[in-house]
């Protein structure tokens, strides 16, 4: 009779051992999705402040790309100011994790400029944002 009771406790505790188990296996997980997420978030919020940035800079300066890539500390290539970031969004020309491009069109007295930010790790556009000044009549 003892042997039956000690073969039930086992499997209880098994049971009871497996179900843990898979709840801390959910559990690690969600904590791992929570962090993703997170630094997806920061990625973004970090990418539209330097949008924004590159924005108020383009009107302030009336589209002139040589006071624009002095403010942003852009390199010009060809039509185009670019900006690199590292992973903590500093601004270097090595190790680049995250790339903004200013592109202006001039042509007409509506400025346009269409600043896109990319991460460069994973391929993807993390914000962009079309921006528009009256130049006035010449």
């Amino acid at each position: 009779m003892s042997r039956s009771k000690s073969g039930l406790f086992l499997m209880e505790l098994i049971i009871a051992i497996a179900f843990f188990a898979v709840s801390s296996a959910i559990c690690v997980q969600l904590f791992a999705m929570a962090h993703t997420l997170s630094s997806r978030s920061v990625g973004v919020q970090m990418a539209v402040m330097n949008a924004q940035s590159a924005a108020e800079t383009f009107k302030a300066s009336g589209g002139d790309t040589a006071v624009m890539s002095s403010v942003l500390e852009a390199a010009i290539v060809g039509e185009q100011l670019v900006v690199h970031f590292d992973e903590n969004w500093g601004r270097t020309d090595y190790n680049t994790r995250f790339e903004m491009v200013v592109s202006t069109d001039m042509s007409s007295a509506l400025a346009t400029a269409s600043i896109t930010v990319t991460d460069s790790l994973l391929g993807e556009e993390l914000y962009s944002l079309t921006v528009l000044r009256y130049m006035g009549v010449n």
